[in-house]
């Protein structure tokens, strides 16, 4: 795939001091589930590189965003973790502040508004450019990208965004563009991944084509308050999922003070060793499948995309099991591998199970056991 967007200085300070650590060639762009060919699947090299001068961590190769969200992947909306995700950063929200005037930026199902409306009337606008709203939600959506183009329609009293930010290609832009429509003392709520936790756990859905740079808690920080904004809180959600922040519109605010460690020998080690273990993790995974096992993978998602990246054999893997329903029974993207229920696992006598779901493993592999007390975990 040929693209026009390429990184070749760093996304925040716009330094070319910039040294690759490492590349995986041919990357499926999207990880979520088609129905077509595998032929019209499309392929770029995954190359992480890290800036000198400041150790900033992202992906040199970028894709162009109406190729990169043609379609919806569904994160983020099944699974007892995301539920509680959701739930959680609403009672953050509503703990610091209670705002009744709220929009949203990238809400895409609803499931933070319908948390918070539950027990409180408010106004809650999302803009959304592929909504999907989930039963019961009272939200009103805008279809159309939160972008320089967008500007709010009335006054609200707070702007609250989740798992957006690691999605942003130029992040002190959007920053600089949120603070641009808000009145000074506004509130800013969000939830990022913990990505550095992420990565240190060797999680493999830390960075890929849509969460393109190291967004650690510091960063994100730095990022708000030379934007004019004054950091208020912040709160863990999980040891290795989220950080949770509230942030306060500061119009006299000094950036100038305003300041970024360089953690580039500490970046680099993360990213090296996150490469490190998958080479060695593959090696092994692949000497404890024999040739007449019935082998399944674990995520219609980029923690499969991954594990076959480095190596594991394709073609010793029976399917892939995911609990969306949307995605069963179709293939998983720039693979020929197709999506069942886990359910399917009770007709096996003694299944193998490749597990690599990051912060949700314990909760998959006790649903597995359930099914199938035979099966094995890889």
């Amino acid at each position: 795939m040929n693209l026009d967007l390429l990184r070749n200085k760093d996304l925040i300070f716009h330094s070319k001091e910039m040294e690759n650590i490492f590349i995986l060639k041919d990357f499926p762009i999207f990880m979520g589930c088609v129905e077509d060919d595998p032929s019209n699947d499309l392929k770029e090299d995954f190359v992480v590189d890290i800036c000198k001068t400041n150790g900033i961590v992202q992906t040199r190769n970028l894709i162009p965003l109406d190729v990169l969200y043609s379609e919806n992947h569904t994160s983020g909306t099944v699974g007892k973790i995301w539920h509680d995700h959701h739930e959680s950063f609403a009672q953050f929200i509503k703990k610091r502040k209670k705002p009744k005037n709220i929009l949203e930026i990238g809400g895409l199902h609803g499931i933070l508004s319908k948390y918070y409306m539950k027990d409180l009337n408010c106004s809650w606008d999302i803009i959304e450019p592929t909504p999907i709203p989930c039963n019961g939600c009272k939200a009103n959506f805008i279809k159309g990208f939160f972008d320089e183009n967008f500007r709010v329609s009335k006054k609200y009293d707070a702007i609250v965004h989740s798992h957006v930010l690691e999605h942003i290609y130029e992040p002190s832009s959007f920053v600089k563009n949120i603070s641009s429509q808000m009145s000074d003392q506004n509130d800013l709520f969000f939830s990022i991944p913990n990505i550095e936790v992420m990565l240190k756990n060797k999680y493999s859905n830390a960075l890929n084509f849509e969460h393109t740079y190291l967004l650690s808690e510091e960063l994100a920080i730095y990022i708000f308050e030379k934007s004019g904004f004054d950091f208020i809180e912040s709160e863990k959600f999980m040891e290795d999922h989220s950080i949770f922040f509230w942030f306060k519109k500061n119009e006299s605010k000094n950036s100038t003070k305003v300041s970024l460690e360089n953690h580039y020998e500490k970046n680099k080690k993360i990213m090296t060793e996150w490469k490190n273990y998958y080479l060695e993790d593959v090696s092994k995974i692949n000497k404890k499948i024999k040739k007449n096992d019935k082998v399944f993978l674990f995520g219609a998602h980029v923690f499969s995309q991954t594990l076959l990246q480095f190596g594991v054999n394709q073609n010793s893997i029976e399917s892939i099991l995911d609990n969306d329903t949307e995605k069963q029974n179709k293939r998983l993207y720039g693979t020929n591998l197709k999506v069942k229920d886990p359910s399917c696992l009770k007709n096996f006598t003694n299944p193998k199970i490749i597990l690599r779901a990051g912060v949700y493993n314990n909760e998959i592999e006790e649903q597995i056991l359930k099914i199938n007390k035979n099966c094995q975990i890889i």
